[in-house]
């Protein structure tokens, strides 16, 4: 029988090279996407009700404005604070309270009788850009606005 070389390894110096690199690439691309993806800047919310923006909210001026007849739907309450606090109502008895907090540059829905299970409260808050409340029983859906801000047009 022959004799059993000893110094043959079943890797190369350009194979572990290769793997290394390949490792590092991985690695960076899960940190710059996943630990530390870069918060898109939240510029306001908007507020749809049955499919059309009733609501568009603006933090840095503390401002807001109804579209599309949403004074029918809405009623505002402003404080010194920097929040509104926005009350959706419907048919006088379907309703879910808004709090916008434009300091925080965030919006969460605070109270709502829309089912048992409530799934619209106990959303979490939208900010950073990301995330959006919908509340289904009653048509509701608040999203944020990140850059311009161009309406959706359906139908």
């Amino acid at each position: 029988m022959g004799e059993v070389d000893k110094k043959i390894s079943p890797y190369k110096k350009g194979d572990l090279f290769i793997y290394i690199l390949t490792a590092a690439i991985v690695l960076a691309l899960f940190l710059a996407f996943v630990i530390f993806p870069g918060a898109k800047k939240t510029d306001g919310i908007i507020i749809r009700k049955h499919g059309k923006d009733i609501v568009k909210v603006l933090f840095e001026k503390e401002e807001f404005s109804f579209l599309n007849d949403g004074e029918k739907f809405v009623i505002a309450e402003k404080s010194s604070d920097g929040v509104i606090i926005f009350t959706v109502k419907e048919d006088g008895s379907h309703y879910n309270v808004v709090k916008v907090d434009c300091i925080n540059k965030s919006a969460k829905v605070t109270d709502a009788n829309c089912s048992t299970s409530k799934d619209c409260v106990y959303s979490p808050a939208v900010s950073d850009g990301k995330g959006a409340i919908v509340c289904e029983p009653h048509e509701l859906l608040i999203i944020p606005i990140t850059g311009e801000y161009t309406p959706i047009v359906i139908g």
